[in-house]
């Protein structure tokens, strides 16, 4: 009765890991967001407003994900002419509804950065890498804010943080996070083990045939264990048999005094 309970306890991570390669699309999804902008140009005097939209981003898993309507675009600078977020900084302002750009670097986690924007009055921060050139996207899981945090590649947070430093522009930014398959984010598709369909069912079935080798070999020893205790039994059995024709064939002597 305890050796079935033990196999069926064993057999639970094979049912879980077939129902995660029989529904891969729960599990092979990441949060990405709408970028919807608007903002006066210097090209038209400030005359004429820019409006438009995009997809891009990879939205932490550790924050909230609740939308952000017209928050006013804003950036902090320190006293060193830094616009990390790890200082304190030098001017500073607090911006309801804002939407902070930072610069990744600065020796300081992406948790520092986007709690101290949200002390600035930020409910959402869109932070890009000014020195990377590549299209890398990062889940920053060192956050412990509950704001709406984004990472975003260069190309996008170095045109939104070019327009938010110029002092006569002010840049109004939507956020409107949705959630978009591993398959359709091709910055990554040639890497089979960033949200790769075939490597999580390869991995599962792996560790699914890795179980089935223990239960065998678990089923086999008590196999085995179970045919020791049969084999000693009969040998015992015999053995007291043996020893009892023994003693029926052994004369009896009665000796009277």
């Amino acid at each position: 009765m305890e050796n079935s309970r033990r196999l069926s306890s064993l057999n639970m991570p094979i049912y879980i890991l077939f129902c995660i390669v029989l529904s891969p699309k729960y599990i092979q999804c990441y949060v990405t967001t709408m970028i919807s902008y608007e903002y006066y140009s210097s090209d038209s005097n400030f005359l004429n407003k820019t409006e438009d939209s995009q997809t891009n981003g990879f939205v932490s898993t550790r924050g909230g994900q609740d939308a952000v309507l017209n928050g006013k675009a804003f950036i902090l600078i320190d006293s060193n002419g830094f616009f990390y977020g790890c200082g304190q900084p030098a001017n500073p302002t607090y911006v309801s509804n804002g939407v902070a750009i930072i610069q990744r670097g600065g020796n300081c986690t992406f948790s520092v950065k986007i709690t101290r924007a949200k002390q600035y009055g930020a409910t959402a921060v869109i932070i890009y890498d000014p020195f990377n050139s590549g299209s890398e996207l990062y889940n920053m899981l060192q956050n412990s804010s509950d704001i709406l945090a984004v990472y975003v590649q260069r190309s996008v947070g170095a045109f939104l943080f070019n327009i938010t430093k110029n002092n006569r522009t002010q840049l109004n930014i939507t956020l409107q996070p949705i959630a978009m398959p591993f398959d359709n984010y091709n910055d990554n598709e040639n890497n089979i083990w960033f949200g790769s369909q075939s490597a999580t069912i390869f991995i599962a079935i792996s560790i699914c045939i890795l179980i089935s080798l223990c239960i065998a070999w678990l089923i086999f020893y008590y196999c085995q264990r179970h045919r020791a205790r049969t084999a000693k039994d009969r040998l015992q059995s015999r053995l007291s048999n043996a020893a009892k024709k023994a003693l029926t064939k052994i004369p009896l002597v009665n000796v009277h005094e």
